[in-house]
């Protein structure tokens, strides 16, 4: 076999030498757009957890104005209740707050694990809740696809009655 020559050789290791430098420069590139999609992630769901608990504390809130009403109308062992309850719905909503993002979905995952069934349920509860308040607040200027069908069979049936009504009145001056 013959030796190579010694200008090929430099021009191979120098060849090797930039692929290894390209490479990690982009393993590095790549890792650094990994780590600012994940912060960016964890800030939106930071922001979006935040968002949620304060909307919990203001549930939690207008439901003991509730209550108080409740007492002042006499109906003091339903405000007991309701109370309690409320005292308990405020306690997972700090637990809520004080909870990262990544903690919340790893308890997330074990809850999946231990209790799939049951986590499919509560998946189907709000999809289902979402898909109805989705469809109670849409726009009223919006009709849906049974109020068209119905507006294109009136319009369709309106010729006809039209028809019909001539016939019926000319049989009636005869």
């Amino acid at each position: 076999m013959p030796h190579e020559a010694p200008e090929y050789s430099e021009v191979k290791q120098a060849a090797i030498k930039a692929a290894a430098d390209i490479s990690s420069e982009i393993q590095e590139s790549g890792q650094r757009v990994l780590n600012e999609v994940r912060d960016a992630g964890t800030e939106f769901a930071a922001e979006r957890k935040n968002d949620a608990v304060g909307y919990l504390k203001d549930l939690v809130d207008a439901a003991r104005k509730g209550t108080k009403e409740l007492d002042s109308r006499g109906h003091s062992r339903t405000a007991s209740v309701a109370g309690r309850a409320l005292q308990s719905f405020d306690d997972a909503t700090e637990r809520l707050a004080d909870r990262s993002p990544a903690d919340l979905l790893h308890d997330l995952n074990d809850f999946a694990r231990a209790r799939p069934v049951a986590l499919f349920g509560a998946a189907f509860l709000v999809g289902f809740g979402a898909t109805r308040f989705l469809k109670s607040s849409r726009n009223e200027e919006q009709p849906d696809a049974t109020e068209m069908e119905d507006a294109a069979a009136d319009a369709h049936a309106a010729p006809r009655n039209r028809r019909n009504a001539g016939s019926t009145a000319s049989k009636a001056v005869k």
